[in-house]
């Protein structure tokens, strides 16, 4: 008897590895299936999700009313007896008064500067045709000599195929209308479905300090002590970049929009109102949002003048560097301690995945990454008594 128990013993090890080569190989052959089975099951808790989202993004506002309150009130007070309800009450004002703000005043001189553009795009594109042709006259481009061929051979060397373009620009154009049909039918599941997340969030937002209690103790009852510490320690970082990026993003975003409107009003350009909120939204994607909007500023300038494009470009470089150097560090700090090369490649890899929602929490997901990694780093090192120099050497502790 005893035999077979230490038989047994020994082979517990070898099933388990068996057991967890068989489980790889089934997950390896139903990799997808499994993929789409999670998706669909964590659909359905996306109105939580979202009101996660509601509840982190309105809780920014809500702490600094909360602790204005704090600051200037007396224990005894009433209004710190109701501080938290004032709060939120205080958070959903100040979004709902951006909201009405951006749809009363900015959205409707936003779309009347696309309605004018329409009704005079054939102005706008003539004078683009002139200008562009005026820029190829002077470093001596004939424009006539440029066949299909060469723009063929052109888009192709940047890995793009002409056919194929002219094929997606038509079926875009085709499936517009379906796409708003289908827009429209789903808007109202989309509406009602906020409104729940919106509920929620505002029940999180009451309570939040008891779901981070119970959600602590979790933590610290199915994990080890170490590894839960690392992550609660971790936690409260991703919580501060998050919370300084969105502030931060929101405040520069309005900032930089303002500086370049009043840049534009000051020397009289057209398309201030639609330019400049082109800046100011795509501020919130980092680095490739400037590019991307003094790209479609340029352009639409210079189908009115060819220097105002020059004008503009030299307006929102000037207001980019006031955004760098003044604005970004002071509201969500100096590069969230990530260097500018992971910047770019975060917001590349995770928009290629996740479109635009990756674009624009690229910079604060890898910002944790980063972070996480070099206490993790860090750590080891000290624990193995070891530093590395500046120069590159390496200094053991004694």
């Amino acid at each position: 008897m005893e035999k077979l128990k230490d038989e047994l013993r020994q082979l517990k090890p070898k099933l388990i590895l068996v057991t967890y080569a068989v489980l790889l190989f089934l997950i390896a052959i139903n990799f997808n299936s499994i993929i789409s089975f999670i998706t669909s099951f964590l659909s359905y808790f996306s109105p939580l999700f979202v009101a996660i989202g509601l509840a982190f993004t309105l809780n920014i506002p809500m702490s600094a009313i909360e602790r204005l309150i704090m600051k200037y009130t007396s224990e005894k007070n009433i209004i710190r007896r109701f501080s938290r309800i004032i709060s939120i009450i205080g958070a959903i004002i100040i979004v709902a008064a951006l909201i009405i703000f951006l749809g009363i005043i900015v959205l409707p001189e936003f779309f009347a500067s696309i309605g004018n553009f329409i009704l005079n795009i054939t102005d706008y594109f003539n004078n683009l045709s002139e200008n562009l042709s005026s820029i190829l006259q002077y470093f001596n481009i004939d424009i006539q000599e440029i066949t299909n061929s060469d723009l063929e051979a052109l888009l192709a060397s940047v890995g793009l195929d002409y056919s194929n373009i002219i094929k997606e620009a038509s079926n875009w154009i085709l499936g517009t209308g379906q796409g708003a049909i289908d827009y429209v039918v789903s808007m109202g599941s989309n509406l009602f479905m906020f409104f729940m997340a919106f509920t929620i969030s505002i029940y999180l937002l009451a309570s939040k300090e008891v779901f981070i209690h119970q959600l602590k103790k979790v933590i610290l009852a199915l994990l080890p002590y170490d590894l839960a510490e690392d992550v609660l320690e971790s936690s409260e970082v991703a919580n501060e970049i998050f919370s300084n990026f969105i502030g931060g993003k929101c405040v520069e975003c309005v900032v930089v929009g303002l500086l370049t409107y009043a840049g534009m009003a000051i020397f009289n350009m057209p398309f201030a109102i639609l330019i400049s909120c082109l800046c100011g939204a795509l501020t919130i994607i980092p680095v490739f949002g400037s590019l991307v909007a003094t790209i479609i500023g340029c352009l639409l300038l210079l189908s009115v003048n060819i220097w105002l494009p020059i004008m503009f470009f030299f307006l929102y470089w000037f207001v980019q560097i006031l955004d760098g150097n003044f604005i970004y560090p002071k509201f969500i700090g100096k590069n969230m301690g990530l260097p500018a090369v992971w910047i770019l490649t975060s917001v590349l890899v995770f928009s290629s995945i996740y479109g635009f929602l990756g674009a624009l929490l690229a910079a604060p997901t890898t910002a944790c990454i980063y972070t996480f990694f070099a206490n993790y780093v860090r750590k080891r090192l000290k624990k193995k008594k070891l530093d590395v120099e500046l120069d590159g050497s390496i200094k053991k502790e004694a």
